[in-house]
């Protein structure tokens, strides 16, 4: 039986666990709430654009006319002149020509007065735009810090069976996912002498993917991360988990298919959207990319012939202000179209090492990144950001996949050391395989996501800075110069 202390004890236990619950749920309530009154604030916004623009269009159209009329108007006035001069004399008609030439100056003159007065009141409100438009980013990033600079979704694929179609409704359930789109369960089975057990281990993320979900819904999920890169931070996703659990399906999926299309071609997508709407507001952007492999601790240019790479070597520098990676090939994105072609040439160059685990397994991290330079000549403002997504090597144990000699890790940390120092945005998807022979590996790869969601980096920081800017290119067509990563910002 229980003493009163450890009854005492227990009351207070639950207590503080029902207060705990109550402060969570009052917190996502305000985030609710929140992203609510952005959302709304966000259609108002659009509305009164749409506005302003087509009153723009409305005016512009008027100012041709009087410029127009004003011009006909002048040369009527010089003809009406020059009759009056060579004729020597005057006469009623030229002189009421010349009256109401005058007459029709004069109202010209007025409605230009008038045109200059509006198009005053017209710079004033593209001046209010602006600051809107930095306000509404500005929230969008504080809702963004609310729910962590550091976030964890989870991703479970289907069972090898289901992807067979292959019939698995009397097997028990190694993953069940929340209904709350948050949570899930992992059953182990234990084997021992004394028997077999099933113990069961419970996890909660920022977000939970089932094994139905989409790769829209995924990308919905991280999609306002992409977007801050164009704001002026540095952002990186990265795919986690075990050979065969879906990370590069996740990262990069089809990518000449609308349906099955990765998180890498979506988000080149998505940012190309963003910019024409942010160009229209005076900005102007150059996106350029670079695409690189970390294989036993060696860094390969996949954008670079292999035959031509022969004996290059690339290193990682770290200067006082940035990430340098000597001799990677830059290439300029202009269109979505570009990254394809890129991909394409990335999954030829990519190494794949056979493992027991996965014959087909790539056995290296790969690392896209986008580097955003954005101007606005009339702010006289810059702003530099960067997205690293990152397919990640297999993280089964050297005892489950047989592969041996690999280092992991410290080079990739170097790389994208920007993200996670303090300054930048990071997002992890942990892939999960949903069968009962991968759960020890699914279990070790959801203690690590657990681990990383529990990460505290800081407030993240925008890198923006006043015109003129001597930050120079880094990489030639051709390699052999430097390629860096932005590594500290110029102000919050």
């Amino acid at each position: 039986e229980m003493t009163k202390a450890e009854e005492s004890s227990k009351v207070k236990l639950q207590k503080v666990e029902d207060d705990s619950r109550r402060i969570q749920l009052k917190l996502e309530l305000m985030v609710k709430q929140i992203s609510t009154e952005f959302d709304s604030s966000r259609k108002d916004w659009a509305k009164v654009k749409q506005e302003l623009t087509d009153e723009t269009i409305k005016l512009s159209d008027k100012v041709a006319d009087l410029e127009e009329a004003n011009g006909n108007l002048e040369s009527e006035l010089e003809a009406v002149k020059t009759t009056y001069t060579q004729g020597g004399k005057t006469s009623e008609q030229q002189l009421a020509q010349l009256y109401e030439a005058n007459r029709e100056k004069e109202m010209l003159k007025h409605k230009v007065t008038n045109l200059e007065k509006i198009q005053l009141e017209l710079k004033e409100a593209r001046e209010q735009i602006f600051k809107y438009n930095l306000e509404a980013r500005k929230l969008r990033n504080e809702i963004q810090d609310l729910k962590g600079t550091v976030r964890v979704v989870a991703r479970v694929r289907p069972s090898k069976d289901e992807d067979n179609g292959n019939d698995t409704e009397e097997e028990e359930e190694t993953l069940e996912c929340g209904v709350d789109d948050k949570s899930l369960r992992l059953s182990v089975e234990n084997v021992s002498s004394a028997g077999n057990t099933i113990r069961s281990h419970e996890f909660s993320f920022n977000h939970v993917f089932g094994p139905e979900s989409t790769q829209n819904e995924v990308f919905d999920e991280v999609s306002t991360f992409v977007q801050s890169a164009l704001d002026g931070f540095n952002v990186c996703l990265f795919s986690y988990g075990q050979t065969g659990s879906g990370k590069t399906y996740t990262m990069t999926g089809d990518h000449y298919s609308s349906t099955h299309k990765g998180i890498i071609p979506r988000s080149i997508s998505h940012i190309m959207q963003y910019k024409e709407t942010l160009e229209s507001q005076g900005w102007e952007f150059t996106l350029q990319a670079t695409f690189l492999e970390i294989y036993n601790e060696s860094i390969r240019d996949l954008l670079t012939d292999p035959a031509k790479a022969k004996g290059l070597k690339h290193e990682i520098r770290d200067s006082k202000t940035e990430i340098i990676v000597t001799g990677l090939r830059r290439e300029t994105v202009v269109a979505t179209e570009d990254v394809h072609h890129l991909l394409v040439q990335a999954e030829s160059n990519r190494s794949v090492a056979a493992t027991d685990s996965n014959l087909h397994s790539s056995r290296s991290h790969s690392v896209f990144t986008l580097f955003i330079d954005g101007v606005h000549r009339q702010k006289k403002t810059n702003i530099m950001g960067s997205l690293s997504m990152c397919d990640l090597a297999g993280s089964e144990r050297i005892s489950k996949s047989g592969v041996k000699g690999e280092r992991r890790n410290s080079k990739l940390t170097q790389l994208v050391r920007p993200c996670f120092a303090g300054e930048g945005k990071v997002l992890m998807i942990v892939n999960l395989s949903s069968d009962q022979d991968d759960a020890p590996e699914s279990l070790c790869s959801l203690r690590f996501a657990s681990h990383v969601n529990q990460t505290e980096v800081g407030r993240a920081k925008k890198n923006i800075s006043q015109m003129p800017s001597k930050r120079s290119s880094s990489v030639t067509s051709r390699g052999g110069e430097p390629t860096r990563a932005r590594k500290t910002s110029r102000s919050k």
